[in-house]
């Protein structure tokens, strides 16, 4: 908006205006940045905190859980707390940019549960980014949290286990932040099973102790070769407390 002399709100506000008394909603990133930013950490909090209370009502602004771009350690995003009279959505990733993309086995609930839990001290003690989204601590009526994915033509949309049970704990925590990472996840036991999508086959391989932290396991070369050919003929199950019989069900596929 800035290239037109406008502002953000601007453009948000032309977008909800599109909207008229039509259903929906607009949700305006506050993801931004330019050539030449003396400080890309401040630069959203700079271009936003100025227009709070200037955006329409029907207009949320869509901020990522850090300053910066998904990284693997940062904190809270500093527009949380500062625009009390904007509705703000969360935006967590599920993609892995920056944690090994799709190919590292990377658990997300516990840094999204770190945001969520974070202080942000707006209203004292207690005001936390969980209770700025969900717009109990300044009574908006619009809320909401997105998750920035990356899928595929995999049967679970993700090309892994642990992928699948990102999506699972987010969605998880999107309902009710006050769950336990720890609880979302409690994994008792996996294996691989003999078994086509949509059928429930025997245990061929037993995986490994998921507390051992290798996660690497022998197998026999008959058994890897059978896998290897036809991978789609396999799958991997995940137990847990909850659901002992299986929580996470990803069939295997052959890469191109």
């Amino acid at each position: 908006p800035q290239d037109y002399g406008r502002n953000h709100a601007d453009g948000a506000n032309m977008l909800a205006h599109a909207l008229g008394r039509h259903d929906g909603i607009v949700m305006w990133r506050a993801f931004v940045y330019k050539a030449g930013s003396g400080d890309r950490f401040k630069q959203a909090y700079e271009d936003f905190k100025p227009l709070d209370g200037q955006f329409a009502p029907k207009v949320l602004v869509q901020v990522k859980n850090g300053p910066i771009d998904f990284q693997a350690r940062e904190p809270f995003h500093p527009l949380f707390g500062a625009m009390p009279k904007t509705p703000l959505v969360l935006e967590v990733q599920l993609t892995q940019e920056y944690l090994g993309m799709a190919t590292h086995l990377v658990y997300l609930a516990p840094l999204i549960k770190e945001c969520l839990d974070a202080d942000t001290q707006e209203k004292g003690p207690g005001s936390t980014v969980a209770k700025v989204v969900d717009g109990s601590l300044e009574q908006h009526r619009l809320s909401g949290i997105a998750g920035v994915a990356n899928i595929g033509s995999d049967r679970n949309w993700t090309g892994h286990p642990v992928g699948q049970a990102n999506w699972y704990a987010f969605g998880r925590l999107a309902w009710d932040y006050t769950l336990t990472s720890a609880g979302i996840d409690d994994p008792t036991m996996a294996h691989i099973h003999a078994g086509a999508a949509g059928v429930n086959g025997p245990v061929t391989v037993g995986l490994p102790d998921l507390d051992a932290g290798e996660h690497c396991q022998d197998i026999d070369k008959e058994r890897a070769d059978q896998i290897t050919a036809k991978p789609g003929d396999f799958y991997v199950n995940i137990h847990n407390g909850d659901f002992p019989g299986g929580a996470i069900r990803g069939q295997l596929t052959k890469k191109d």
